[in-house]
């Protein structure tokens, strides 16, 4: 979203279903967290309106989330919980697994100040994602998505984050009969099929927050089948994918 409230409920009007179980915010819808009055102006207000108090909203952190001065107090609009950034729920015939993908750049790039370590935040992360797929909710699920800003590949050039992660959390994902991955981060929409031998399921990508730019990523799950949809921002059709 990168600052455009007006999105929401532009996006809103394009969702199939009229109450869904759940809204995803998949990172970045501040461009950085300099203030608690933009934090709140800009997602906070706007996402109340579209959601009132009877849908829940399942959040993903994206890299702009981690800059300027009010970055530590997001966990302030968060459920309080051991790690609010990254974990794991079933819903249904799904299990859905939220990942922090972190700063995009590395450690010890100077724009970082020397103020964050998410190469080992990373890690601690791929510890944990080892034991939750070992949860017998997790392996009875029909469905396994996973939800993370920064898409592991399809980037237009190398990000240091997606390199990282997927060196620690690919080879659990790939083993656990993930159904799809749905990531942001690029600003440009697309539907990606896996790739054997690298990347064992789909990873769909959102549009950007200009306008004519912007997309609604759709799934709906049932015992049978996964069908996931990618609408612009006009209603057209991106692409779809059954599972």
């Amino acid at each position: 979203m990168h600052e455009t409230p007006e999105s929401f409920g532009l996006l809103r009007k394009l969702a199939p279903s009229k109450q869904p179980d759940f809204y995803v915010l998949n990172g970045d819808m501040v461009s950085s967290m300099r203030s608690e009055d933009h934090f709140v102006n800009n997602v906070l207000v706007p996402m109340s309106e579209v959601s009132g108090s009877s849908v829940p909203i399942v959040y993903s952190r994206g890299n702009h989330e981690t800059w300027s001065n009010h970055a530590r107090q997001i966990t302030d609009y968060l459920l309080d919980q051991e790690h609010p950034f990254y974990y794991g729920f079933r819903k249904g015939p799904a299990y859905i697994l939220v990942l922090d993908s972190g700063e995009s750049r590395k450690d010890s790039d100077p724009v970082n100040w020397g103020l964050t370590e998410f190469d080992e935040y990373r890690k601690e992360q791929g510890e944990w994602l080892k034991r939750e797929v070992e949860k017998p909710e997790f392996k009875e699920a029909k469905h396994k998505i996973v939800i993370t800003h920064i898409p592991a590949f399809y980037s237009k050039n190398p990000v240091h984050a997606a390199d990282h992660y997927f060196s620690l959390w690919g080879d659990t994902l790939n083993k656990s009969g993930i159904s799809l991955m749905i990531c942001g981060h690029t600003h440009t929409p697309g539907i990606h099929p896996a790739q054997p031998g690298k990347i064992e399921f789909p990873v769909v990508i959102g549009g950007g927050p200009k306008q004519n730019k912007r997309t609604l990523i759709s799934v709906i799950a049932d015992e049978n089948k996964l069908q996931l949809k990618l609408i612009h921002e006009t209603g057209k059709l991106l692409g779809e994918l059954t599972v």
